[in-house]
């Protein structure tokens, strides 16, 4: 839980706001703002080529484990790519889609932070502009379209544009892409600017497994020279990618594999930074109006030189110039969209971030404490338009960073004096060598980055053990349950993926599970009446066979069942499917699009597919997951009714016997707020309110006044609104 003092001073000086006015309107002076870029590539898709506008998701990528931040646009349209959405999910209304996402990449495939500062291009924080295709049009519309952009509505000179495509790889036996080729021949690139290339370059893949295919990429030539083909690729500024255009067909599987696709899709994407630069004439992103108030306020309330733009030295004025305007542009957004700083996952990620920035700005640009919060408002001024996410969150955003800020001070004073102790130590025995234990506690423990852990050492004429070092941190990483338990969630959500397809294609119905919700009460308890249904389905590891017998672990997928899948914080329903002279006791239970699969193991008999048989529900079970479901609720509405509206729910945890309630909060919990949330929750459920539950369609549910809604969810129309105590209509 996340909370800190809500009475906070804040000074926001009118020459400041001012500063930031001024720069906005500069900036409509020149020819191609990122704002006109933004919007002139919406307008293409949305009026010229009838694609739909999808909203930017949050960058936590709440509903898929593979990943800790959303790092692509295409990550929100995955179960399109994949088949397996829902017919009443709204995303399977999609046929032609476009957007700006908001992407972080600090880690897993696509990792850019050791970049960051040390180029000119490479971010934490960038927009994806992006259109897609789902099912739609293909490589031939894809390629007509990019260009027509480039070169009619952005004016670029066609002559400095080069592309690339797929050169085709023996070991996944695939063929080069000579129908992309020859696309582009059809457009007028003359073919020494038509290159080929292998996978690294050409083949598209958002993480280990998923979605995947061939690409080509448009590159840009800023010399006009015309030696691109020599550059393309080669890391040199000269020649930068601008769009990638992907082909999705196929779905990596969890074993390295290449299955096919049913349906190809067009995913595409181009970094709104290094499109603004190339527009603008310059070859570095930090020339924009993107970037150029942050820089300027840096340089004035640190007092040092303006931003002069040079690479070279490792800690520069201008690589920390550069690693702080990137890394507030991340930070101010992974905290609106609820990310907050913490020991795993993307917390522990963001923690990191803001540490290493706090760093750079007290230690080599020498900023005044509670400086980086300052920049927020840049930030927002420059990004808010587009997302008003940031707009509203602002103040939240800046409060985190202030907190964090000041934790980490205290930590590394602490840490730079237990460093100074043990170096002490080493050196009246004679040691020079700083032992790899010692620099993982000050890493570890006190939080200290490992550039600062080598400034110290040397400075008390010590070097680190960086060999010790690293394997401590490699199984730290490795050891990471939250990490292990992502990969896990990933990987059997993947091989149900591919189950979905096989019965898909074999033409099988979806799951009925309206019968969860057919329950009575009577007598002071709840009566769940069993359900007959007929095994449609049978899944052992990722694989349909026909048959199972007793002691295989397997999923059974009948035609209808009374089960209740894990959704919502609530665990899965347990109890048994029956048949004459076979049992399987049903321990898990998960639902993907559409399709309900009972995971557990035959305790007697067996079972094939066809088989009529009966499921029974553990009564005792689902009635203490209900009644702790329902106590969630209540405790939300305690906290938001008596803490502060600013109680957000992160998750929760619904159990038998036990919850476990997950909320951000800016005001500290004392004992005495404590005890009044929970003589409410206990009032609520002493005054035995009826719960209320509807279908209600989507667009009236927007309506209610106080609805709650969970970070990342995608609800279906209509959608089931529980209401506590009134009807939903009585609240509008």
């Amino acid at each position: 839980m996340y909370c800190q003092y809500a009475l906070h001073i804040r000074c926001c000086r009118v020459w400041r706001m001012n500063l930031i006015q001024c720069y906005s309107n500069s900036a409509t002076t020149e020819r191609w703002t990122s704002s006109r870029i933004r919007k002139n590539f919406l307008d293409f898709f949305v009026k010229t080529n009838k694609h739909v506008f999808v909203p930017s998701s949050s960058v936590v990528s709440h509903k898929d484990p593979s990943l800790l931040f959303t790092n692509a646009g295409m990550n929100q349209f995955k179960p399109i790519f994949l088949g397996t959405v829902d017919k009443n999910n709204p995303l399977a209304l999609y046929q032609r889609a476009c957007n700006s996402q908001k992407c972080i990449r600090v880690g897993g495939k696509h990792n850019d932070l050791d970049d960051v500062g040390y180029d000119v291009y490479h971010h934490t924080f960038f927009e994806m502009l992006g259109n897609w295709s789902f099912g739609d049009y293909f490589k031939q519309e894809a390629c007509e379209m990019a260009w027509t952009l480039l070169t009619k509505v952005y004016q670029l000179p066609p002559e400095k544009l080069c592309v690339t495509y797929f050169a085709g790889d023996k070991e996944f036996g695939i063929n080069a892409d000579e129908e992309c080729r020859d696309i582009w021949l059809k457009l007028g690139i003359p073919s020494n600017r038509i290159i080929p290339f292998g996978k690294e370059h050409n083949f598209w893949e958002m993480g280990n497994f998923g979605p995947c295919g061939p690409c080509t990429e448009i590159h840009y030539d800023q010399t006009g020279s015309g030696i691109a083909q020599k550059l393309t690729n080669t890391s040199s500024a000269a020649v930068i990618e601008l769009w990638n255009i992907v082909f999705i067909s196929y779905d990596r599987q969890t074993d390295g594999s290449l299955k096919p696709l049913p349906k190809h899709h067009v995913d595409t994407g181009m970094g709104l930074e290094r499109l603004t630069a190339v527009l603008n004439n310059t070859t570095s992103n930090y020339n924009t109006d993107l970037f150029q108030p942050l820089l300027y306020e840096i340089s004035r309330s640190c007092n040092i030189p303006p931003y002069q733009g040079r690479i070279g030295s490792d800690m520069s004025y201008d690589v920390a110039y550069r690693i702080l305007a990137d890394h507030i542009r991340m930070i101010t957004v992974a905290v609106a969209d609820g990310v907050l700083p913490g020991s795993h996952s993307a917390g522990h990620k963001l923690r990191k971030i803001i540490r290493r920035t706090v760093y750079i700005a007290h230690d080599t640009l020498k900023a005044p404490p509670g400086f980086l919060s300052t920049l927020v408002p840049f930030v927002v001024a420059s990004l808010g338009e587009a997302f008003p996410e940031l707009k509203n969150n602002s103040a939240s955003v800046s409060d985190v960073i202030n907190e964090e800020e000041q934790h980490f001070l205290g930590q590394m004073e602490k840490g730079k004096s237990h460093l100074l102790a043990v170096a002490d130590t080493l050196k009246s025995r004679g040691i020079t060598t700083l032992p790899g234990e010692c620099a993982w506690e000050l890493y570890s423990q006190f939080g200290l980055p490992e550039m600062l852990i080598t400034l110290l050492a040397s400075q008390n004429g010590l070097t680190i053990d960086h060999e010790r070092y690293k394997q401590l941190l490699m199984k730290e990483q490795e050891l990471s349950a939250l990490d292990v338990a992502r990969q896990q969630m990933a990987h059997a959500a993947n091989r149900r993926n591919s189950v979905v397809l096989n019965m898909q294609n074999k033409g099988l119905p979806a799951t009925d599970d309206v019968h969860k919700y057919k329950y009575c009460h009577q007598n002071s308890s709840y009566e769940f009446p069993a359900v007959d249904c007929q095994l449609e389905a049978i899944c052992v590891n990722g694989e349909l066979v026909t048959l199972v017998k007793q002691n295989t672990e397997c999923a059974l997928i009948m035609d209808k069942t009374c089960f209740y899948a894990e959704s919502g914080g609530q665990i899965a329903d347990r109890g048994k499917i029956l048949k004459i002279g076979a049992e399987f006791q049903v321990c898990d239970v998960q639902q993907e699009s559409g399709y309900v699969f009972h995971y557990g193991h035959v305790s007697n008999g067996t079972f094939c597919v066809g088989d009529r048989s009966t499921a029974v529900v553990d009564s005792d079970h689902r009635g203490g997951c209900m009644k702790h479901h329902t106590a969630t609720h209540l405790l939300g509405h305690a906290l938001r009714r008596i803490v502060s509206s600013d109680c957000l729910q992160q998750g929760s945890l619904v159990q038998r016997d036990r919850l476990r309630y997950d909320f951000t909060c800016r005001t500290p919990l004392s004992n005495t707020l404590l005890q009044q949330i929970e003589d409410l929750v206990n009032k609520l459920v002493e005054d035995d309110l009826t719960v209320f539950v509807n279908e209600v369609p989507l667009a009236d549910t927007l309506q209610i006044p106080g609805i709650v809604t969970l970070p990342g969810d995608i609800y279906p129309d209509p959608v089931t609104v529980i209401s506590i105590g009134k009807k939903h209509y009585d609240f509008v």
